[in-house]
């Protein structure tokens, strides 16, 4: 699993997580939200002209995102709201989305936060 905070369209911290073996979802997902709080907390630390509040979106993607008992653990962990990724595609209502998004990314040319007006974005 991977935390990516955005800042102006720029990637400025990527913090990877690779869960324990054995480890319950319900477990990991409790450190991906530790993990990722503490993500923000060192890059409002270090971007003090910038900082992420708590109204940035948390961009869930990933196989687990179509799960949604695994999406409900995220949204408990996470002061942040979830948001989901949007394509400008005409989509099965039943694809994954979250599963492709680096190559949805690469097959459209462009970031799928591209054109936000926010301070940031957490990916």
């Amino acid at each position: 699993m991977q935390g990516v905070v955005v800042a102006g369209g720029v990637p400025t911290i990527m913090h990877s997580m690779v869960p324990r073996e054995r480890a319950a979802l319900k477990d990991s997902i409790a450190r991906l939200g530790r993990d990722l709080s503490t993500t923000v907390g060192f890059h409002n630390s270090s971007h003090p002209e910038r900082p992420l509040g708590p109204a940035t979106p948390l961009l869930v993607t990933g196989e687990l995102s179509s799960e949604p008992a695994a999406m409900q653990l995220v949204k408990g962990a996470v002061s942040q709201p979830l948001q989901r990724l949007a394509l400008p595609l005409k989509l099965p209502p039943d694809l994954p989305v979250g599963r492709y998004t680096a190559n949805a990314a690469l097959a459209l040319g462009e970031r799928p936060w591209h054109g936000s007006k926010r301070a940031g974005r957490l990916c």
